[in-house]
């Protein structure tokens, strides 16, 4: 015989409630909804700013909208912190620094991705970019190689290796 299913819910928090904000504002940057999916996180940030989850769902809003800034000012005080911090946030961070021009930022907060979570082909190739940003060229090629030692199944920097060694 087939045992019941077993079935578990969670009320939802009254609306006002940060909790109530973040889960909402998720579900709607989850859905596409940017406009509404900021609102919702802006509020919950503001009411608990010491909430990561929403901090890294309204950079992540922050940087589709390409507003660096606004996504490095929220990221900024979680990344100070000695632990406790995912992997993802690193990743965005150093995405948001690449991205606004902030090259030797975006290595720094990498190199703090690798030394809590080890090094893997998707740091090394962000690393590389940031390098690449930098036109430390030698540099670039190195992470980009490392990466493909990682994970040898990656065109797109197969053709950065290339272009890079008939550069040099």
């Amino acid at each position: 015989s087939v045992g019941r299913p077993w079935y578990s819910t969670r009320i939802l928090p009254e609306p006002g409630d940060p909790l109530y904000s973040q889960i909402t504002g998720t579900q709607y940057l989850n859905l596409g909804r940017y406009d509404e999916a900021r609102a919702s996180l802006e509020q919950a940030l503001q009411q608990k700013p010491d909430s990561p989850e929403t901090a890294l769902n309204l950079a992540r809003i922050y940087l589709v909208r390409a507003e660096y800034q606004k996504a490095i000012q929220v990221l900024t005080p979680f990344l100070g912190r000695a632990q406790g911090i995912k992997y993802e946030m690193y990743m965005l961070a150093g995405d948001v620094f690449r991205k606004s021009g902030e090259f030797p930022k975006a290595v720094e907060v990498l190199n703090v991705a690798i030394s809590h979570y080890g090094v893997n082909a998707s740091v090394l190739n962000a690393i590389g970019e940031s390098y690449l940003g930098l036109g430390k060229l030698a540099e670039a090629l190195a992470a980009f190689e490392k990466s493909l030692q990682l994970s040898p199944d990656q065109p797109e920097v197969q053709k950065k290796v290339e272009g890079l060694k008939t550069i040099k």
